[in-house]
């Protein structure tokens, strides 16, 4: 595993994706290298990030607060292959919902609206969701900018989200 790691900092990209391609198969015996992975996500190279993402996601429940890690504070592409690993792993990104509805608390950049779309591509339910955010109606206008743009990301899927929406009125 850690001749695997230390090839991650390769100047070739074919070599850097066929170690992070190795440490996927390992699947949760790879855990020592999520942090790794992780710096891997925002690599120059897309097939690196793609690889680095889904090897994060055969690591399995051990990189889930990695993941949504990346997904709160990884640049814009790192952010779309966190969010697709975390929507591919299913079942295990449970454990993911509790810290994506703390962060949507945060009024941080767009970590707020990030997490609040990959609760919906998660398919949470919209009562956690709106849970989340009414706290923020009542705040200063600044921190109601973000709860504006949180809302909006539920208006995706407005089906799923009508009763959630009318009871928060």
């Amino acid at each position: 595993l850690e001749d695997y790691i230390d090839r991650l900092d390769n100047p070739k990209p074919e070599v850097r994706r066929e170690a992070i391609e190795a440490i996927g198969r390992m699947g949760p015996k790879a855990e020592p290298a999520i942090e790794a992975l992780c710096s891997a996500t925002e690599d120059s190279d897309y097939s690196i990030r793609k690889a680095a993402s889904k090897s994060l996601g055969r690591i399995g429940q051990k990189a889930v607060p990695a993941v949504v890690k990346i997904i709160l504070y990884g640049n814009s592409n790192a952010y779309v292959s966190a969010q697709n690993v975390l929507i591919d792993m299913a079942g295990e990104a449970e454990s993911a919902v509790p810290m994506l509805l703390d962060a949507m608390r945060t009024g941080l950049n767009r970590v707020p609206e990030r997490a609040a779309e990959t609760l919906v591509e998660l398919k949470s339910p919209p009562e956690e969701i709106i849970a989340a955010v009414r706290p923020g109606l009542e705040w200063p206008v600044a921190r109601r900018v973000w709860v504006h743009g949180v809302l909006g990301c539920l208006e995706k899927k407005p089906e799923k989200h009508i009763q959630a929406l009318i009871n928060l009125l």
